[in-house]
Order: structure tokens, then sequence, then C-alpha cells
């Protein structure tokens, strides 16, 4: 079982999206920013294969729950960043999850939680 960092319901880990601190970034930090990357914080990453090293955070797959993750700022908290962090590459992921439908209001049974 594991806690959710957007709405705090416990799932199995199994059905949560687990996000790790980008590894080839973590060569980058403190060595100036990388070409074409903006200095926006260290990259955030969903890690599917659940294989990336380091802390893990978990998220319902819903952008629901991304978005409360983002705004509570629970992403960098959870995995104990001392800096700022890049959540782009996770944002970009709840958006491919909500896709060009409405998804508002309803029961996602694949989470297990209400919206």
């Amino acid at each position: 079982m594991r806690t959710c960092v957007g709405c705090r319901g416990r799932a199995p880990a199994s059905t949560l999206v687990r996000l790790a601190v980008d590894p080839g970034s973590v060569s980058a930090i403190g060595q100036g920013v990388p070409e074409g990357r903006a200095p926006s914080g260290i990259p955030v990453v969903p890690d599917h294969g659940r294989r990336l090293p380091g802390r893990g955070a978990h998220l319902h797959p819903d952008p629901a729950c991304v978005e409360k993750a983002v705004t509570r700022r629970a992403i960098p908290r959870a995995l104990r960043l001392a800096g700022a962090a890049d959540l782009s590459a996770v944002e970009r992921w709840a958006a491919e999850l909500a896709g060009p439908e409405d998804r508002t209001g309803g029961t996602d049974m694949e989470a297990g939680h209400t919206r």
C-alpha cells in the first residue's frame, strides 16, 4: 500500500504511478544548466517501470490528483528535494491523461476514488 501525494488516499502500489528525480539530471546538478534546458529546478519524471534510483512519490493516474499535488507542493516534499522541482514532465503526463474529452465529475474505477 502506498499513499497518493495528491489526494492522500491509500492504494496498492500497482494502481499508482511512481515519480522520481530524472537520473540524467543528477550528474548535471551543480555543474551548470545542461544545454537546451531552462534552469527551472530538479526534473521530476513519471517512473512507469518503477526502476529509477532514489526516493519515489506516488500518484493516482488522474489529472485531479496531479493538480492537487502540484498545488500543495507535495511532490518535492515527498522526494525530499532541497531546491525547486521542475514538474513539466509530470504536468505533460497529466495532460495526456486528461485527453481531449471533458473529465469533470464521476468515479475513476482504475484509481479507486471519486474525483
